[in-house]
């Protein structure tokens, strides 16, 4: 007859080979964000739009801390987000993979985000 001690070893061998194998099913092998863009001319407009209404909102938030309206610390920590949100629409182009007629429109607006960034930026220094 099996001891106790034997049939515990088996049963948590098992169960160990069986979480081990789910961990492997589930977990993602690839976890890098991937923009597929079949119309770059759209993609362009929808990332313009986005750009434009965090400007925008972050312009909002500017005239209601000079109203004092807001509190610096409420400033900042909406502005961060902003600015944070901006870097990603950078990423989203920079990785959108735009075809060549579309490369030198997606540059141009890249450049033209991290200049928005960087007056964010220098809106948040000047205000700490």
């Amino acid at each position: 007859m099996a001891s106790r001690k034997g049939i515990g070893v088996t049963i948590a061998i098992l169960v160990g080979t069986v979480a081990a194998s789910f961990l492997v099913y589930l977990l993602p092998e690839d976890t890098t964000m991937k923009i597929n863009v079949s119309d770059f001319g759209k993609h362009l407009d929808d990332v313009k739009e986005r750009a434009f209404m965090e400007d925008e909102a972050t312009d909002e938030l500017f005239e209601k801390l000079m109203e004092k309206k807001m509190n610096a610390d409420e400033y900042i920590r909406i502005a961060e987000v902003s600015s944070s949100q901006i870097n990603s629409l950078i990423i989203e182009l920079t990785n959108s993979g735009a075809s060549q007629e579309w490369s030198e429109s997606y540059i141009s607006y890249i450049g033209a985000l991290k200049k928005l960034n960087k007056r964010s930026q220098k809106l948040l220094l000047w205000q700490t």
